[in-house]
């Protein structure tokens, strides 16, 4: 099952685990296809980004 996430929950998980990322950052990251855990989808408007852990 995939798990669906805002990139603000994405990006706290990984700051809990130690890792220092911003949410910029791991957009961009997940947008350029350079972090193999997850993706990233932007949607219109005002919507918060999803980010899915694969």
């Amino acid at each position: 099952m995939v798990e669906t996430l805002t990139a603000q929950e994405a990006t706290e998980r990984l700051r809990a685990e130690g890792i220092r990322m911003s949410r910029d950052t791991l957009m961009d990251g997940l947008r350029q296809g350079k972090f193999p855990f997850g993706d990233c989808i932007d949607r219109s408007g005002d919507k918060a980004p999803w980010c899915y852990r694969l």
